[in-house]
């Protein structure tokens, strides 16, 4: 998977710092997390994945934006 491979040995999508990359790769697995198709990066396969959206999901600004990443789609 592209994005497991670009995260390897950096700590953002795109380079050393968060940019408008990451909200959206965020934005998507947290998605991806409601719908169940999470398992491509919690079975321990992407493992660069897993350690950065577990980064993201501690971020001050996911917090404060009340991302919704488990339930269903009624819980948006």
């Amino acid at each position: 998977m592209w994005v497991n491979a670009g995260l390897a040995g950096r700590g953002f999508v795109c380079s050393a710092r968060w940019t408008l990359a990451d909200a959206f790769a965020t934005a998507a697995l947290a998605r991806f997390r409601l719908h169940g198709f999470h398992e491509w990066w919690s079975n321990g396969e992407n493992e660069n994945v897993a350690r950065y959206y577990s980064r993201m999901q501690t971020r001050k600004s996911f917090v404060e934006a009340g991302v919704v990443d488990t339930g269903t789609e009624r819980d948006l």
